[in-house]
């Protein structure tokens, strides 16, 4: 005959150890991972990996640098290629045979008015070739009033009168400016020099936006 007292024992027993045992499961579940550390290449600081436990704290892993090869070309090299400007035609009259010395003076100046509109100002320069650079594209907006290869152009950069002499640029002020022709015997400061000043800034925009 069985004993009472001994079957519930073993009941309480049993009972006991599935607590136990889901217990200890639970305390599994819910400790923390420890931190694995391996060693970066190069022998540098230790890189920290984490589970995803860890998310809500602050991150201790340290990215790995991407390998750039040393031989790489930092900046692309320029193009070979010479930039080319829109042409401009404001200075196709210059030295036409149905017009005078004086009207390539008026050419000329109306060129420098473009610019003055354009940038606020005459182009600054010490000599011809100065001013024409301006002219033909090297200022701060790329912008050629002044086709490099006119023939009025000589092989110094300089532009010519019809008489084959450099113009001579005077710069009066930032809004002033004068423009003198040698003239037919081609000498400056003679009394056949041909000469222009610039208008009044108003009147260049005005008659600008006329034409």
């Amino acid at each position: 005959m069985t004993n009472p007292k001994r079957v519930t024992y073993a009941m309480i027993a049993i009972a006991a150890a599935v607590v136990i045992g889901i217990v200890l499961n639970q305390g599994e579940d819910f400790r923390p991972a420890p931190a694995a550390q391996t060693s970066a290449p190069g022998g540098s600081r230790p890189v920290v990996q984490r589970d995803a436990g860890d998310l809500g704290k602050r991150s201790e892993v340290v990215a790995l640098k991407k390998w750039i090869n040393p031989e790489r070309v930092a900046v692309s090299p320029p193009s070979s290629v010479p930039l080319e400007y829109e042409r401009s035609h404001l200075a196709d009259s210059l030295h036409s045979a149905e017009r005078s010395g004086m009207q390539d003076l008026s050419v000329v100046m109306n060129l420098f008015a473009h610019y003055r509109t354009r940038f606020r100002g005459f182009p600054v320069g010490e000599d011809n070739a100065t001013f024409v650079n301006a002219l033909t594209g090297q200022n701060p907006g790329r912008l050629a009033l002044l086709n490099r290869d006119h023939p009025a152009i000589d092989a110094k950069g300089q532009l010519l009168d019809r008489w084959g002499e450099p113009f001579f640029f005077h710069l009066l002020g930032r809004d002033e400016m004068e423009i003198r022709s040698a003239g037919e015997d081609r000498r400056l400061y003679t009394a056949d020099d041909l000469v222009q000043a610039s208008a009044p800034k108003l009147k260049v925009e005005l008659a600008i936006k006329d034409r």
